[in-house]
């Protein structure tokens, strides 16, 4: 059976198209989406560890001030003045009615509002303060105050002629006013001896209780502490996590202790009541979760080690009704969900569970798609954290129906696209088959591309017709044009990774688009690396020079091989030295952490070379990050360089270095804290920041 020429070619370029388009389309889908994806997850990793960083910092910051504080000439003094003013007031005793009144205050007012946020069921000898200064304080200071309960700070004198009184009136301004002005809930200070509170700013109801048989003997705060009574170590400071604190009306509270000393004698404990809140703030970013990149469904959250939020859902402020409903669809414990909704929180109130969580407090960091805590299906960043005692994760997530809209739309693009490719197939193999459906028409065609510049073009001679002939000839004629074209594109081509391999690939395109005024460029941020190669000047001196340039050409080879590996661009080499940059062409927010990568794998390059030749070689190698000026130099034989003090410093960081030591500025150490062991040089840099010296891989 005889196929016309006309049906040979409808069949072939249908085929052709069909499977150009399909397998096209399923690359770009494959790599539309891996590539998506993988931006999503740098995202939300660098969301969490900016977050992470703002409460390391906030943390950091609560322990510093409660330190210093804590040994200020001031505090002291006050301490001391509490501590006289309260053995006073021992023998001091309400009348039936004031006694009275405080217990109204406790039924009415206290209890009540406590009982919202606290599942045990209360009854007043649970709270109530036994005999003794804690009755009358809070008489005094609370049930007599005439502010409301929020303003009990307002209180400067009690007006009871006490010593207590005296002493509250010439301290208590200044402290309430540093409780104001930093955002803190409370600041407390306790006799050291009898753990009593002998002073509360905001006048709260653990004043004046004791925290080895009172009523809240059995919170963390009291271990706390116990601990400082036990060590009573000066620079001590002790970090509380957030629990359910009955004397703030159940709210959760943090606290930062730390001993007052007078001389060396430990006089009292000061303790810094924090809030939640300013954490909530700092990680939701201030309720702004689609403006900060976490789009409709994303949120970002902390999580203790006991499984409760340190932080709201994004989820539940928006919507509380169907947060509700999910977590009782996801069987979540009723009496938490119940909680949640009295007291209008998630913070300390539902218990998480989640494959991320898990895998926080195993210690692992990572990205992944799980399913979280209210059965959505998402993509999240995770990681512990460990501040100061306070063991928590963090965890930002967005929906994967979210995350991959993009995806589904590029898909549905690609399907209409094959379609309208197919049938436009059809159409051109149904013209083009009737174009060549002659002989004649068919050598005309072939002959007016090929004249278009396609040499590729050729003609089908499977035929036995009268034209075979002529289509050989034809054909032999445009492979000799083929054949002569590919020697120009290959001389171009040669050409062009020539001045590629000597210039960045942005400056090469510059200056094939024509001769330029301007052929420097100032880069603000990029990692230079300098490394050099101690002892090969004596090894090629004791082989012949062929071998010597063979050695040489591996060496560097190797190192350019790595360069590339971790998208660092190599500058220049100079004998058995080299000198490298990453961030320039490309710019890169972790080209410091790349820099160091590639630094230490020029480390495992010397290693095996010295295995392989028997030849002993040593590295020194510098790493410094900041502004350089680039440029070319030269007009006939020119080459690309960087100039400034960041290349300066880099190099005499590894001229400096001792032999197999990589040292790094300290700009550097910043951007690879946590990801690789540093430690602090003796010596300085030529700017005068420290230097350092990066180990092993951090673990």
């Amino acid at each position: 059976m005889r196929f016309s020429i006309q049906s040979k070619m409808i069949v072939g370029i249908l085929l052709i198209s069909s499977l150009a388009t399909s397998i096209v389309g399923y690359l770009g889908y494959q790599s539309g989406q891996e590539a998506l994806q993988q931006s999503i997850y740098d995202r939300l990793t660098s969301i969490r560890t900016a977050k992470t960083f703002q409460v390391e910092n906030y943390i950091g910051f609560v322990r510093n001030q409660v330190q210093s504080f804590s040994e200020s000439f001031m505090i002291v003094d006050a301490t001391k003045a509490f501590v006289s003013a309260t053995h006073q007031l021992r023998d001091k005793k309400l009348s039936e009615p004031e006694e009275l009144k405080l217990q109204e205050f406790y039924v009415k007012v206290f209890m009540p509002e406590l009982a919202k946020r606290v599942d045990a069921q209360l009854v007043l000898q649970s709270v109530y303060p036994p005999p003794g200064i804690a009755r009358y304080l809070q008489y005094h200071y609370i049930v007599n105050n005439k502010y409301p309960v929020k303003d009990k700070n307002l209180l400067i004198d009690a007006q009871d002629g006490t010593e207590y009184s005296a002493a509250h009136k010439k301290y208590h301004e200044v402290i309430n006013n540093f409780k104001k002005i930093f955002g803190y809930d409370d600041i407390i200070i306790l006799d050291s001896e009898t753990t009593e509170v002998i002073y509360s700013a905001n006048k709260e109801v653990d004043l004046g209780t004791d925290f080895d048989s009172g009523p809240y003997s059995k919170t963390a705060i009291a271990d706390a502490i116990r601990k400082l009574q036990r060590d009573r170590d000066k620079d001590a400071v002790v970090a509380v996590d957030f629990e359910i604190y009955r004397p703030s009306f159940g709210m959760p509270s943090a606290f930062m202790l730390s001993p007052i000393f007078d001389g060396m004698k430990m006089i009292g404990i000061l303790a810094i009541q924090f809030p939640i809140e300013k954490i909530n703030k700092m990680v939701s970013s201030n309720d702004h979760w689609e403006e900060s990149g976490l789009g409709k469904t994303g949120e970002i959250y902390l999580v203790g080690e006991d499984g409760f939020m340190r932080n709201e859902s994004r989820f539940f402020l928006q919507d509380p009704k169907d947060y509700m409903k999910r977590l009782a669809q996801r069987g979540f414990n009723k009496e938490e969900i119940e909680k949640t909704l009295r007291i209008n929180s998630t913070i300390h109130t539902v218990r998480l569970k989640s494959e991320a969580i898990s895998r926080i407090f195993h210690g692992e960091t990572g990205i992944g798609i799980f399913e979280d805590y209210l059965g959505a299906e998402v993509l999240a960043s995770y990681s512990p954290l460990n501040i100061l005692g306070f063991k928590w994760g963090i965890v930002a997530k967005i929906n994967t129906s979210e995350a991959f809209i993009p995806v589904r739309k590029f898909s549905h693009q690609l399907l209409t696209a094959l379609t309208l490719i197919g049938l436009a197939a059809t159409a051109i193999a149904a013209m083009v088959g009737a174009a060549f459906s002659h002989p004649v028409r068919s050598l005309i065609h072939a002959s007016s591309r090929l004249a278009e510049g396609n040499y590729a073009t050729r003609v089908k001679i499977r035929s036995n017709d009268e034209f075979a002939d002529l289509g050989v000839t034809f054909n032999t004629m445009a492979s000799k044009l083929e054949s002569q074209h590919l020697k120009i594109e290959e001389k171009v081509l040669e050409n062009e990774r020539l001045l590629e391999s000597m210039l960045p690939p942005p400056v090469a395109a510059r200056l094939r688009s024509g001769p330029s005024e301007q052929l420097s460029d100032s880069h603000e941020d990029v990692s230079v690396i300098f490394v050099a190669v101690v002892g090969f000047d004596a090894l090629s001196e004791t082989v012949e020079p062929a071998r010597a340039l063979d050695l040489l050409n591996k060496l560097i080879g190797s190192f350019d091989e790595a360069a590339e590996h971790n998208g660092v661009e190599k500058l220049k080499s100079i004998g058995a030295s080299y000198l490298a940059v990453c961030g320039l062409s490309v710019q890169r927010f972790d080209h410091s952490q790349r820099a160091v990568a590639f630094a230490i794998e020029t480390e495992n390059i010397i290693a095996a070379f010295m295995r392989e030749t028997g030849a002993y070689l040593e590295l020194r190698i510098g790493v410094h990050r900041g502004p350089v000026t680039g440029g070319i130099i030269g007009r006939n034989k020119f080459i690309y360089d960087l100039w400034g003090r960041t290349v300066n410093i880099a190099k005499t960081l590894g001229e400096a270095s001792d032999s197999g030591v990589i040292r790094v500025s300290h700009d550097v150490q910043e951007r690879i804290a946590g990801i690789y062991q540093v430690k602090l040089s003796e010596t300085k840099c030529l700017n005068g920041d420290p230097i350092y010296i990066v180990g092993s891989i951090a673990s």
